[in-house]
């Protein structure tokens, strides 16, 4: 096995347009993750995945600067261009991350991989649910179940979603997701960035733990626990897929 992380990002965002160029502590959001992404210990490859648009192709002065490799591929077919990155560079399993996660944690990245590497039989899709999204947003997936995917699905929405087809078609995977460990079940903690109350409380936790941006997950925690009032900044942000 090859694992490794393939990040995806877009300048097409509707719901906060350019997000992955926002700046947080100088630097540009998509950095951020690929930043703290590299800090895993246990993954060599690390690939963004962005469409080849002349929008989001403004990103790749981003990702060249951070000295990690790129595949541009379809806006729309996001299933597809997660595969042909894959094959491109030879990853499998795939450890999946969005680009509106600067604050995803290379531990938890590490933990995944580690329960992953557990089974005798490797799943085709392998998650710890209950994290705070946008710590632990990290899905395990095997290039075979990419395949599968790509080549069965036929709706629209299950192309532009990488995991829509795998989640609404169990019976054709071998699905496995466990529980965070008790002191990281947080699902009631969102740190991601869809929209702009999202990003106001991401800068306040950077901007809090500057200059560093290797806080932990228990760290991040602790913080906007004894901070009631800046949990509800982004309370009303509905998650989308």
């Amino acid at each position: 096995m090859s694992i490794g992380i393939i990040i995806q990002a877009r300048m097409e965002s509707k719901r906060l347009p350019g997000k992955m160029n926002k700046k947080i502590l100088g630097k540009h959001l998509l950095e951020m993750v690929i930043l703290r992404a590299k800090k895993a210990k246990l993954v060599k490859k690390i690939v963004v995945a962005i469409p080849d648009t002349k929008k989001s192709s403004l990103l790749l002065s981003v990702i060249k600067n951070n000295k990690v490799n790129f595949y541009q591929g379809s806006l729309d077919n996001v299933l597809l261009r997660f595969l042909e990155a894959a094959e491109k560079f030879k990853i499998d399993p795939v450890i999946r991350i969005t680009g509106d996660c600067p604050l995803i944690d290379p531990y938890l990245i590490d933990e995944s991989i580690k329960k992953y590497l557990k089974f005798e039989k490797k799943p085709d899709y392998f998650f710890v649910e209950g994290y705070p999204r946008g710590l632990g947003d990290i899905e395990i997936i095997s290039k075979k179940s990419l395949e599968k995917s790509a080549k069965l699905a036929k709706n629209p929405k299950d192309k532009e979603h990488v995991m829509t087809f795998i989640a609404n078609n169990p019976s054709l995977f071998e699905i496995k997701i466990e529980k965070a460990p008790s002191e990281f079940f947080r699902p009631d903690l969102r740190v991601c960035v869809d929209e702009a109350f999202d990003l106001v409380l991401v800068k306040k936790i950077f901007n809090h733990f500057k200059p560093r941006i290797d806080m932990s997950v228990q760290e991040i925690i602790e913080y906007l626990d004894k901070r009631p009032k800046l949990i509800s900044i982004n309370k009303n942000v509905k998650q989308r897929i």
